[in-house]
């Protein structure tokens, strides 16, 4: 049977050897050269029908490609159009990534002072990496800005639509491959994962740039295999999730390679050294922190230690040890999967999952038809990769606290075998064109409601108004005034770094952290902003009809304390931004005691009437009024010196250091009062002779700036000596899971009898 020539074979020189069988054919060459010059006409009628056969063949190849671009120009638009303006507002991760990054490009260090790092810790458990980075260029050209921070996200997400054609196109042609396009193209999830540039969103592209270059039919190519390994070695750096999945998604590459032959023992240690070079600082700074080292300056970067738990521990239930909420988990992802979404409005439109209600058996259904591919035809087509993409997906899925976006590598190969599923199972062609007739009409109803409706909805968690307010209170306070930012604003500090482009090492000087160890660390004041509501007891501004929130007594004492050792008044309200309704007495209270309210978004922003902007710009040094605890916080000599130095005074155990960072608070204290008389101790106690009052720092202390102080309040009996250090965990070998500890340091306080009264 005689090949159809292609339109390329048309034009096509014969092969040399051909050409020399023509050159020596029995035509005498003499004869040829008498027979006169051949007639100028049109070429023979057999190329004629080549050229058209050619055209004839190519014709539907364009129009597959102009389909294929009008697609992606569709999901381009929706995932460009108002980008800065919808999500309204900016997300607390959106805000920390974006000034981190803006840090790192004018001054060197981040937020917490670490120089280049390979992990942010952010909060003190931990931001990564990779999209900040990603996001500098963007930065740099148009400034702090959240549509410069979201572009990049927005152009990746524009990026995996060809990159799903491609890989698609590969596989099984260019009809097949329009369908996961489109499929992809109308996923609402991944529409509003484009528009939202919290940091682990950007993983799937890594890992789908991977498969990519898997499936390119030179993928035998040392080169072309080399690239697909580093983008998979980049996605640890993206999100946490991949720091399991990388290694079961390279295993799993390698065999994929071999199967298809285009894999030699030689090249996969190549590939495998490569894989090893690009993640080094990742699993250096995992093992930095599983085993509580320093952290490490190399080469102008850092490798960091968490100051709280790092995030991938409280999340895996791998590494927490506790499995009992297992099958709620497996039940969660289960729900996931079938499209019912999550009450979280910020990751996902309410009513709109991840995928289409109950496609996953669609998706189940291309899973078998790529495995029976392999098994049975022995076809090792790029669909076997994307299904062992999506097997290892769900398995981690399975071990982690399962969100929407938590769970993000999961979507893209279920959209792909999706489209598999639909391929393969709807016969006639009439029924393929009834689901993707549905699947547009489905994307089309949503986009409405998304620009229409979501604005509104997703304001609250991403503080539509917030930045707004703190703009206009730094453009109208003074230059000592002091803004109120409400405690009721989760985390209210990142976005006031965003917003007044603070430089890092001021923030780093004037920050006071309640908490410097815990998972969120929360900051009480920086710079000229305070983060607490003034309308508290002891607090005595402007507070008719105002209440205390229920519960806040004890921890917001000492947090006022806190306020007020580092010198802070926090007596009297300048300017104050709060949340409403939350505080819609504090609002109607401000109004009516002299103050002028505006409102923006769902947040508010009081200051006095008499108040008016300023000459000098609010950048300007004249303009930068700050809270500084520059002077030691405890003066005098300490009653004993250690690595705390130690004062006693009215009945407090003072800790005092200075210089001081979150990893001098991070082991325990111990804390041991003998009393004068063994009776004044509670039964239970005597036996020891000692009352053991053990504690963490952050009950007590807070971090000033560089200076750590605790005030630990001390029984009121009549105490002989006391004896106080703190303790480090350590790792026994070989056996590294149990746990034992050693004293740090440890001093001891001989306390004189008190003066007697006679």
């Amino acid at each position: 049977m005689n090949k159809r020539p292609s339109f390329a074979m048309a034009f096509a020189r014969p092969p040399r050897r051909a050409r020399a069988k023509t050159a020596g054919s029995a035509e005498p060459r003499q004869q040829r050269a008498t027979a006169g010059p051949r007639p100028e006409s049109a070429p023979p009628r057999s190329r004629i029908g080549a050229y058209a056969r050619a055209a004839k063949r190519l014709a539907p190849r364009r129009k597959t490609d102009l389909c294929a671009a009008l697609l992606i120009a569709a999901g381009a638009a929706l995932r460009l159009w108002a980008i800065g303006d919808l999500p309204a507002g900016v997300h607390i991760d959106e805000a920390s990534g974006a000034y981190d990054a803006w840090a790192l490009l004018h001054y060197g260090i981040d937020r917490n002072g670490d120089p280049w790092p390979v992990h942010f810790i952010a909060w003190g458990s931990g931001l990564n990496a990779l999209y900040p980075y990603i996001a500098m260029p963007f930065i740099w050209f148009a400034g702090l800005d959240i549509t410069a921070y979201r572009l990049p996200m927005a152009l990746s997400g524009i990026a995996s639509l060809w990159l799903m054609w491609r890989v698609a196109h590969n596989a099984a042609g260019p009809k097949f491959a329009l369908i996961p396009l489109l499929l992809l193209a109308l996923s609402p999830l991944h529409i509003m994962a484009n528009r939202w540039a919290i940091e682990s969103n950007i993983l799937p592209f890594t890992i789908l740039l991977s498969v990519y270059f898997l499936s390119r039919h030179d993928r035998h190519r040392f080169a072309i295999q080399a690239a697909a390994i580093a983008a998979l070695s980049l996605s640890v750096y993206a999100y946490a999730t991949a720091y399991l999945f990388a290694p079961l998604f390279l295993a799993a590459a390698f065999g994929w390679l071999a199967l298809n032959r285009a894999l030699t023992l030689r090249r996969a240690v190549a590939l495998a050294a490569i894989a090893a070079a690009l993640t080094a600082p990742m699993i250096a700074f995992i093992i930095v922190n599983i085993f509580d080292l320093d952290a490490i300056r190399i080469l102008g970067a850092t490798i960091p230690r968490y100051t709280g738990p790092p995030r991938y521990e409280t999340r895996a239930f791998l590494l927490q040890g506790d499995w009992s909420g297992f099958t709620d988990n497996l039940e969660n992802l289960w729900r996931l999967l079938r499209g019912v979404t999550e009450e979280n409005i910020a990751a996902v439109l309410h009513g709109w999952g991840a995928l289409p209600r109950y496609s996953i058996i669609i998706a189940a259904a291309g899973l078998g038809v790529a495995a029976y591919r392999a098994i049975a035809r022995r076809d090792f087509s790029p669909h076997l990769i994307v299904a062992i993409w999506l097997v290892l997906a769900l398995a981690v899925s399975a071990f982690s606290d399962v969100l929407i976006r938590r769970m993000n590598l999961i979507w893209m190969p279920a959209l792909y075998l999706t489209a598999l599923g639909l391929a393969s199972a709807c016969r006639p062609r009439a029924a393929l064109c009834a689901a993707i007739a549905a699947a547009i009409a489905l994307g089309g109803v949503f986009a409405q409601q998304y620009f229409a409706k979501y604005e509104t909805l997703a304001s609250q968690s991403f503080r539509r108004g917030l930045d707004a307010a703190i703009t206009q209170a730094i453009q109208t306070a003074g230059e000592n005034e002091t803004i109120y930012i409400s405690q009721r604003i989760n985390h209210p500090y990142i976005h006031a770094l965003y917003v007044s482009a603070a430089p890092p090492r001021q923030y780093l000087e004037t920050r006071i952290v309640d908490n410097p160890n815990g998972h969120y660390q929360e900051i009480l004041a920086f710079g000229r902003f305070v983060f607490l509501s003034p309308f508290q007891p002891n607090a005595t501004a402007p507070q008719p009809g105002v209440d205390a929130a229920p519960g806040n007594e004890p921890r917001d004492e000492r947090r006022y304390q806190h306020l007020r050792t580092a010198g802070i008044n926090i007596d009297r309200v300048e300017h104050y931004i709060f949340k409403i309704p939350a505080e819609t007495a504090a609002m109607e209270a401000l109004a009516a005691n002299g103050y002028a309210v505006e409102r923006h978004g769902i947040f508010a922003y009081a200051r006095p009437k008499d108040a008016h902007p300023k000459d000098s710009a609010p950048d300007s040094p004249g303009n930068a009024g700050s809270i500084r605890a520059a002077a030691p916080l405890i003066q005098g000599e300490p009653d004993a010196r250690a690595k705390f130095n130690l004062h006693i005074q009215d009945r407090e155990l003072i800790y005092f250091k200075r210089p001081c960072d979150p990893y001098d608070t991070r082991q325990p204290f111990f804390l041991r009062v003998i009393p004068e008389n063994i009776s004044d101790l509670p039964e239970e106690r005597r036996a020891r002779g000692f009352d053991s009052l053990d504690f963490s720092f952050e009950e007590y202390g807070a971090l000033y700036g560089s200076q750590c102080l605790a005030r630990v309040p001390l029984p009121q009996y009549p105490i002989a000596a006391i004896e106080t250090g703190q303790t480090n965990p350590t790792r026994e070998w070989p056996l590294f899971w149990r746990q034992s500890s050693n004293t740090l340091w440890s001093a001891e306080l001989q306390l004189p009898p008190p003066p007697s009264e006679h």
